[in-house]
């Protein structure tokens, strides 16, 4: 069968444009299913003559949307013109986090909640088949004027069990060649320990049973990262994880393997509490360049009882001063009208920048 996945990126001029991971592993899962998939991209103009063209001249039986809360108003656009019979599907952080968003679209035949790599395939399966699909776990359907609202699965446990993300369908290369950033993206864990308010972790991690933080072995890991290599050029490799360095064993192994099978140098991102000066040496020696932590506030006040986020500004500055001294160039993430901040809070998130003296703000 012919699947059409559909991502949007509209207004957006900064981060990893035309990429992204949820889909490219959907695409590999249907793949290596005997389907054939493609990919529709919105950026610069949403082309409704250009969308329908598309649909006509690939003939998709399903068509699946990916959307975050600020796409969703531009993705909805593009559901409501799917013609019938055309099985639709919208799938994502804004659907898991508010699956209601089903209701408001008439056209949308399902959601889903959660991970979709396997709901993805057994809707499409079943569409094939010309079968019932609406039991499906982790789906939403829409069914004779009601929405059925099926349990989730549990998480995916062994990510090893995935194939690799399918980088075809966003045409990796050529994205890398049109933005200069000569720079290519993947993730080597799913999750987040932490419970900071203003996250999609937050949410996502209560959506399915199971546990929410995995790794892929440093053997599936290093295996993608060499074929990659083999069909790729790029300057630098971003790792997307939320914390790149949280399982010990894991990245103890791939700072052996990584400088010999690939030596290109990497951006992560890390999380003060877990930094100690022997795991950032080890990632300097690696490859790494530079390391991003969320500091979000200087105001501890603030991210202490409304960010739920722990560490003091002290801890902050002994970990981008720990970065440093092992070689590290550091980024740090900030925000801007948060609850309750006055602009004397802000001052404070200003006055830690000044201390920190990061490389990239």
């Amino acid at each position: 069968m012919n699947i059409l996945l559909v991502f949007t990126e509209m207004n957006q001029k900064y981060g990893a444009l035309r990429s992204q991971h949820g889909l490219a592993s959907i695409s590999a899962v249907l793949k290596k299913a005997g389907h054939s998939v493609s990919l529709a991209y919105f950026s610069e103009t949403l082309d409704l003559d250009q969308w329908q063209r598309q649909i006509a001249e690939f003939k998709p039986g399903v068509v699946g949307f990916y959307s975050t809360a600020e796409q969703f108003h531009f993705v909805k656009t593009l559901i409501e013109k799917v013609p019938e019979p055309i099985v639709t599907i919208l799938g994502g952080p804004h659907a898991t986090c508010y699956p209601a968003c089903i209701e408001v679209v008439p056209r949308l035949n399902a959601i889903c909640v959660g991970e979709g790599e396997y709901p993805m395939r057994e809707l499409v399966e079943a569409v094939q088949a010309g079968k019932d699909y609406s039991g499906i776990q982790s789906l939403w359907v829409r069914k004779s004027g009601q929405v059925v609202r099926n349990g989730t699965r549990a998480f995916i446990d062994n990510l090893d069990e995935l194939p690799y993300d399918d980088r075809d369908l966003f045409n990796t290369q050529e994205a890398i060649d049109k933005y200069g950033m000569a720079q290519f993206r993947i993730m080597a864990s799913r999750g987040c320990p932490y419970g900071c308010t203003y996250c999609s972790n937050k949410k996502t991690s209560a959506t399915q049973a199971g546990k929410y933080v995995r790794f892929r072995s440093a053997a599936h890991l290093m295996g993608e990262l060499n074929e990659v290599k083999q069909k790729c050029h790029f300057d630098e490799i971003f790792f997307d994880d939320d914390i790149f360095m949280m399982n010990r064993t894991i990245v103890d192994e791939f700072c052996k393997r990584y400088p010999k099978e690939i030596g290109k140098p990497f951006v992560f991102c890390g999380r003060v509490e877990l930094c100690n000066p022997e795991i950032l040496k080890m990632l300097r020696e690696a490859g790494g360049r530079r390391i991003d932590f969320g500091l979000e506030s200087g105001n501890e006040e603030i991210r202490r009882s409304i960010m739920k986020r722990r560490m003091t500004n002290q801890e902050i500055l002994d970990a981008t001063n720990m970065a440093k001294a092992a070689g590290l160039q550091v980024k740090t993430l900030n925000m801007v009208g948060l609850p309750e901040e006055t602009e004397e809070k802000f001052q404070d998130t200003i006055t830690l920048n000044q201390q920190i003296k990061p490389d990239v703000v």
